[in-house]
Formats: structure tokens, C-alpha cells, sequence
């Protein structure tokens, strides 16, 4: 901290001072020579055109202009202690990592729009990544393993810190053999009408937007008959558009995977099925200075876009 070095040896000098009343004394105690003491206070008595020590007066002492340089600069000095290690600090976190839990299907949707442009503002950061089941991505943010969690309509955890995000619709996708000859009106409010007693893929149980879609399911009745459940959304696409059955993927899911192939897209009214996308930390504890940004960007980034 050299910027206040001479300012932390005169602080020394004059709280020695103000004990002992000695130059003598004060040089003692400091490990240094006299002359040397009384010069450095003599160059900063200079500096501001005030005594700070009263010679007059025996045992010496300081006066009302030492009292008062003595208590400002005190102060300075732990303030820019204070500064320099917060400053410390950030550049750490500006050369550190950052670790994200996200459903593999989440995946797909919102790291696209974010990673890039996180990684434009800190090039140095490393990223980890983690694709697992909601309940397991939420319990490592608790217990510290990961930074932040993004998911769908989450099982919410008091120990967590939730920012929303987007509201997101839904769409089923149904493969040619169950595509029907009158199209319906869309957006389709109940789609009973095209799953009931038919082929269906899900997600499985510990997925959050598997969740809101046995909601919806119970809401309204519906009764497909599953025949298979998978962890990947991306997966329940190409078996639908292998023929297996019919599949609710969130409407934002990219268009691309379901390009040139054998499947009608029907999107699912709002009203009647939707999902909350939000981003989870662990609020006990201090986020760095990359992970606050992360947060930031992921709130203003979609902000933006519902705006």
C-alpha cells in the first residue's frame, strides 16, 4: 500500500506522540532515530502550514490541527485499505469461474443467448456447466457446488434466492400417424382430443417442466398412454419425428430440431398451459463479481425481450 506509506508512518508518530510526549520516546518505540522523526513531521507540518505538535508545551502534545490530521487521515487510511482489498477481490473473481446447473432441455434455449455474450464481457472466466435433474441442480446450489441454477417453474427451496426470468407457453408436437384431418384452431386450449389413448413421451418425474405438464395433463383430463420416459426434451423430438408419439416440448425449444421432419407443431394456449423460467443462487452467500453479472445479464437479456 505504498500510496499511503508516509501517511501510516506519521500516523504512528503521532499516536506514539500523544502517549508519550517524547520525540525521544517516540523514535524508541517507532525503531527509528530522532532526527528522522522530528524531519517527518516537520515535512508534513510544511505541507500544510500548520503545527501539529505543540513544542511548547512539556511533556509535548499535539494540537487541535494534529488532533484533527491525525483522526482524518486515520480514516483515509482504512478507507483505502478497505479499497485496495476489495479491488483484490473483484480481479480474483475476474480470472476465476463460474459454475451453472441447468436442465439439459433448459439448456438448449437460454445458454444460447446467454454464454456468448457472458463470455464477451469476461474472457477470463471460466465456465462450468451442469446438466442434471432439477432437485439435484438446486441441492448443489444450496450446499455450494454450483454458482446459479436456471429452471423451469422450480420446486422452490428457501434457501435459495429465485429471479424470474420469462413466462414460457408450450407446444405438442405429434408425429404423421397422429396428425389430424381437421385442423383445429390454434392456439389449442385442450388437446385431449389428439393424445387421449395415444402414444406419448415425457419427460421424467424429476423434471420441473414434466411437472407443469402433469398439470396441465390433470387439469384437463387427459389421458395419453406413455410409452416412454427421457430426460432430454431433445430426445422426446426425434422419437416423436421417428413416429413413437406425441410430446409437450416448451415453445421456445429451438425450431431447428423439428425442421424437415414428419411432425405437426400445434401451439398450446397460454391460459391453459404455461411455465415460469427463473434463475436460482444460494442468497447466504456473497456472489462474486462474475456470478452477480451472470444474474444481471440473464434478468436484463430477457427483460429486454418481454419488454
Amino acid at each position: 500500500m505504498a500510496l499511503f506509506d508516509r501517511e501510516n508512518q506519521l500516523i504512528q508518530i503521532l499516536e506514539s506522540l500523544s502517549r508519550t510526549g517524547n520525540i525521544s520516546q517516540t523514535a524508541s518505540e517507532l525503531f527509528m532515530t530522532q532526527p528522522t522523526v522530528s524531519k517527518i513531521i516537520r515535512t508534513q507540518e510544511k505541507e500544510f502550514d500548520c503545527e501539529f505538535i505543540d513544542r511548547t508545551a512539556h511533556p509535548l502534545k499535539l494540537t487541535y490541527a494534529g488532533e484533527y490530521y491525525l483522526n482524518k487521515i486515520r480514516q483515509l487510511a482504512q478507507s483505502y485499505q478497505t479499497l485496495s482489498h476489495d479491488l483484490q477481490t473483484y480481479a480474483q473473481d475476474a480470472h476465476g469461474h463460474i459454475s451453472i446447473g441447468v436442465n439439459s432441455s433448459l439448456a438448449q434455449v437460454v445458454l444460447p443467448k446467454l454464454l456468448p455474450l457472458f463470455h464477451e464481457r469476461f474472457p477470463q472466466v471460466g465456465i462450468q456447466l451442469r446438466e442434471l435433474d432439477s432437485t439435484v441442480l438446486q441441492q448443489a446450489v444450496q450446499n455450494g457446488e454450483l454458482d446459479v441454477y436456471i429452471g423451469v417453474t422450480p420446486a422452490y427451496n428457501a434457501a435459495l434466492a429465485y429471479r424470474h426470468l420469462y413466462n414460457d407457453a408450450g407446444a405438442l408436437v405429434l408425429p404423421a400417424r397422429l396428425v389430424p384431418k381437421v385442423m383445429p384452431d390454434l392456439p389449442i386450449v385442450n388437446i385431449a382430443p389428439f393424445v387421449n389413448g395415444q402414444d406419448f413421451i415425457c419427460e421424467t418425474p424429476e423434471s420441473d417442466f414434466q411437472r407443469s405438464v402433469d398439470g396441465y395433463l390433470t387439469k384437463y383430463h387427459i389421458a395419453p398412454s406413455t410409452v416412454l420416459q427421457t430426460p432430454n426434451l431433445t430426445t422426446a423430438c426425434a422419437l416423436a419425428c421417428a413416429g413413437l408419439g406425441a410430446t409437450i416440448i416448451p415453445h421456445s425449444m429451438p425450431a431447428h430440431y423439428l425442421q424437415d421432419q414428419a411432425v405437426t407443431v400445434l401451439p398450446i394456449a397460454e391460459s391453459a398451459f404455461q411455465t415460469a423460467v427463473e434463475i436460482a443462487y444460494n442468497q447466504e452467500r456473497r456472489l462474486t463479481t462474475p456470478v452477480q453479472a451472470f444474474v444481471d445479464l440473464a434478468i436484463e437479456s430477457y427483460t429486454e425481450k418481454t419488454e
